[in-house]
């Protein structure tokens, strides 16, 4: 079922770049200048597409979140986001050697064993304790460090935000993980799909409130998302260090 999501995802978003190919570009210097900085040609449809996720989330997965957070002490929340990041790190293993960044990949296996085995099965995490720091990865991070351009911002169905280069890296790590696919393999889709839905579970909680203060308290909730989507991945990509170049920055004047 995972991956029936996964294709009816990929089928809108394929439509959604089939009308981005026909948007309009402005014919003004100016108008075009500021087009091509946003890099946004899909905008209409993807404001359409954030107040759907909007209202969708304030009925489904933000009242579960809050009563997901009433119940469960945070010692126990921070357990299973543990746990949660524990299962990505072969992944983030693959994306690391794909990259030729093997110090990396060393400390992803170095905290999959020290937080499989010392920590419980992942839900501690003793790895951070003892010196090996995270490196989290992912296909489309990798796609950037091989030089392919992100392509034109999308806002993506239930997904959020998102662009041409990491769409196609989700729908790779969709099928290539190596825990959903020993999961695939083994015929237990349902373990797949119980894991799924608990991570975004978690990772939703996880972000409340910081997601409640950009969408009550911005003038432009979307234009916020958008900039602060992508100054995120940049930061993800350059793994923390991203280059400073205020002259050229593109986002500089989208209103938080």
């Amino acid at each position: 079922m995972v991956f029936r999501c996964v294709f009816k995802v990929f089928v809108l978003s394929v439509i959604a770049l089939g009308i981005a190919a026909c948007a309009k570009r402005p014919t003004d210097p100016y108008a075009l200048a500021e087009f091509e900085k946003l890099n946004d040609p899909l905008e209409p449809l993807n404001r359409f597409t954030w107040r759907a996720n909007i209202k969708v989330d304030n009925v489904t997965l933000r009242p579960i979140s809050l009563g997901y957070r009433a119940i469960t002490p945070e010692p126990f929340r921070v357990g299973i986001r543990n746990a949660f990041d524990n299962i990505s790190e072969p992944w983030s293993f693959v994306n690391n050697l794909l990259q030729g960044e093997f110090g990396r990949a060393g400390r992803n296996l170095g905290r999959v064993v020290v937080n499989t085995t010392v920590g419980i099965g992942g839900l501690f995490d003793p790895a951070t304790d003892f010196g090996i720091a995270a490196a989290d990865e992912d296909f489309g991070e990798t796609l950037a460090v091989w030089g392919v351009p992100s392509g034109p911002f999308l806002m993506l169905p239930l997904l959020g935000p998102s662009n041409v280069r990491d769409f196609n890296g989700f729908i790779v790590g969709a099928f290539a993980d190596p825990v959903d696919l020993y999961l695939w393999l083994e015929n237990v889709g349902t373990v797949n799909l119980a894991l799924t839905g608990g991570q975004i579970l978690v990772r939703r909680e996880q972000f409340l409130d910081e997601f409640d203060v950009l969408v009550k308290e911005s003038q432009d909730a979307y234009a916020a998302a958008r900039s602060a989507a992508r100054q995120n991945r940049e930061f993800e990509i350059y793994n923390g260090n991203p280059p400073v170049n205020d002259e050229n920055d593109p986002f500089a004047d989208e209103d938080f």
